[in-house]
């Protein structure tokens, strides 16, 4: 599992507000999912394949949204967060 919180074309990482970042998931050194959210964060990967990714959105409020994918990069839940500040 890898992540990028950037926009590689514009040459813009971290806090933004557009050019959306990338996340990626390998098995066996093969690239089998990849995919791209506003600001991937704090992203893991179960044992089955299963990840997550946090994505801390373009938004300057404390707000996020959580995703869990199978290891197809099909969303299998999604939630979002409140403004906590």
């Amino acid at each position: 599992m890898a992540f990028y919180d950037g926009d590689p074309f514009a040459g813009i990482g971290g806090h933004r507000s557009k050019g959306k970042g990338f996340y990626f998931l390998l098995k066996d050194n093969v690239l089998i999912v990849m995919g791209q959210v506003e600001r991937p964060n704090d992203c893991k990967v179960a044992d089955n394949g299963n990840f997550i990714v946090n994505d801390w959105l373009f938004d300057v409020a404390t707000k996020s949204i959580g995703y869990a994918f199978n290891d197809k990069g099909e969303v299998i839940l999604k939630k979002g967060s409140k403004q906590i500040c």
